[in-house]
């Protein structure tokens, strides 16, 4: 699979660029899709908006425009390859929608979401920041060490580390059912017809070698300034795909 589109009634990524969020406080999406639909690589996902509420009632959104696949087992990049299973990694085998939350070199905290498959999940790359962006900033600035420029905007979610800084997400989160959680939850993607152009890219993932390195298993949104790495060469052949057209038929 190359590019996906929108179908009806799914969301117009040029639509949620345009215009602002306006959701009802835990407006959740259900349990179900996480139970019965959500697979590693379902792009689905990408018509979702992740809320965090803060301890002092703030909260902070913003859409999902990037993720990586791991699918154990076979998948010699997985934390659970081998069907391997420890105390780190326990939420990736816990029903869809765990939050499985990590340490990396001892400062960083990456964020993933257990999905269908023994030892499955989807990693949080990047988010487009809707909500609560001056926190987000002070929250990025709270973890720099000595002084810096502040983050623009859309450089506050675009990588995994950076979005756990930006929620203020640590690993009290680890194994937190996201159906029910109350200080985390995932809403829906504003609905509209889809725009000529909208298509997720999908790509290798980053930072990953061995024999699993050239599989395409990471997702991001074309033309979103807060994906965290540009696939020109996967970009092209999703053009490719879509014809002089450009809207696109998507890959299946």
């Amino acid at each position: 699979m190359i590019g996906w589109h929108p179908k009806e009634g799914e969301g117009s990524i040029s639509q949620w660029q345009s215009q602002p969020i306006n959701l009802p406080p835990h407006d959740k999406l259900p349990p179900g899709p996480w139970e019965e639909a959500l697979a590693p690589t379902d792009p689905r996902i990408h018509t979702g908006v992740l809320a965090r509420r803060l301890p002092d009632g703030r909260e902070l959104r913003g859409r999902i425009v990037e993720t990586e696949a791991y699918l154990g087992g076979d998948d010699t990049a997985s934390h659970s390859r081998g069907g391997r299973q420890t105390a780190r990694n326990a939420a990736m085998f816990m029903k869809p929608g765990t939050l499985y939350v990590y340490q990396i070199y001892g400062l960083y905290f990456c964020m993933n979401i257990s999905s269908q498959g023994e030892g499955a999940a989807v990693l949080l790359r990047s988010l487009e920041p809707l909500q609560g962006l001056e926190v987000m900033r002070q929250l990025r600035q709270s973890q720099r060490k000595g002084p810096a420029r502040p983050p623009k905007d859309w450089q506050l979610c675009n990588g995994p580390a950076k979005l756990c800084q930006a929620l203020a997400i640590d690993k009290s989160f680890d194994q937190e059912d996201l159906a029910s959680a109350p200080a985390m939850w995932l809403e829906p993607g504003l609905e509209g017809p889809p725009a000529a152009g909208d298509a997720l890219v999908c790509s290798t993932r980053v930072g990953i070698s061995g024999d699993w390195a050239h599989e395409p298993l990471r997702f991001y949104l074309r033309g979103n300034k807060c994906v965290s790495l540009v696939d020109k060469e996967a970009e092209q052949a999703l053009l490719g795909q879509e014809g002089p057209g450009g809207g696109g038929v998507g890959a299946s």
